[in-house]
């Protein structure tokens, strides 16, 4: 399905059937502040309230939400999941394998993204689906089979007509989003800015062969507004507004 946001710039969506919505914007190292939010929250209220919802992210926020989407189908609270996500080594045990993910020490200051940053956000994602393919079936199967993690990028080609060349798309399900290890390239396709955080724009997922972070620019410029993540929800929404691009404008919001 494609359309255009409330600035004009277009995007594609695979669209879900969740009455409900859990929107992360990017931040960077912030998400990791934003999911002692979402512990808090899941903690005083619970997570049944939260089965009919999709979990959506771009850049940092992709992470976020993946680690609530999994905290609501029951792979553990989300402090745990994202200590395991963060362990530098994690054994799985199975009958039929024994995998080592080495994952590297993320987030201890906002720049650690830099550089090697693609490559480690890779890793904890990756480790994290593992995980809850090992010990949350039901809660990995949320991820890879129901739709229920929505993740958005940003892309550019000259191919498009003038005007038109920059756009964004969201994607839920498909051959990126059948083992762990292509969800971990997800969640890091959506984290990359080119020669800053990765040497190369090309992505290697199959749903688009060159994207980058998701919430580029960020807090926007006059020809690329801030990205509206909000467009394709069509229930109430539960915005958890990072970067600070869109809580202005919906501030005054019945269902967000």
């Amino acid at each position: 399905m494609w359309k255009d946001d409330r600035h004009g710039i277009p995007y594609g969506l695979q669209a879900g059937s969740y009455s409900q919505h859990m929107v992360f914007t990017g931040g960077i190292s912030l998400a990791c502040y934003v999911l002692g939010v979402v512990h808090f929250i899941l903690e005083r209220f619970g997570t049944e309230g939260f089965q009919d919802c999709d979990f959506a992210g771009a850049s940092s926020g992709s992470w976020a939400a993946m680690v609530a989407l999994l905290a609501t189908q029951g792979a553990g609270r989300v402090d745990v999941l994202f200590q395991s996500g963060r362990r530098p080594r994690c054994r799985l045990l199975d009958e039929k394998w024994v995998m080592k993910v080495y994952v590297v020490h993320l987030f201890p200051f906002p720049f650690s993204l830099l550089l090697p940053g693609c490559q480690a956000i890779e890793s904890f994602a990756a480790s994290l689906a593992w995980l809850a393919k090992v010990k949350a079936p039901g809660a990995y199967e949320a991820v890879t089979s129901k739709g229920k993690l929505l993740i958005w990028f940003f892309a550019f080609s000259l191919r498009r007509f003038k005007g038109r060349r920059c756009y964004r798309f969201a994607v839920r399900g498909g051959p990126d989003f059948e083992s762990p290890n292509r969800l971990g390239a997800v969640i890091a396709a959506t984290s990359v800015f080119p020669f800053l955080t990765s040497p190369r724009l090309c992505s290697g997922l199959q749903c688009f062969p060159a994207v980058m972070d998701g919430y580029f620019p960020g807090k926007g410029v006059s020809f690329l507004p801030v990205p509206d993540m909000i467009a394709p929800c069509v229930g109430n929404t539960l915005l958890f507004d990072i970067s600070g691009g869109l809580r202005d404008f919906y501030a005054g919001g019945l269902r967000i």
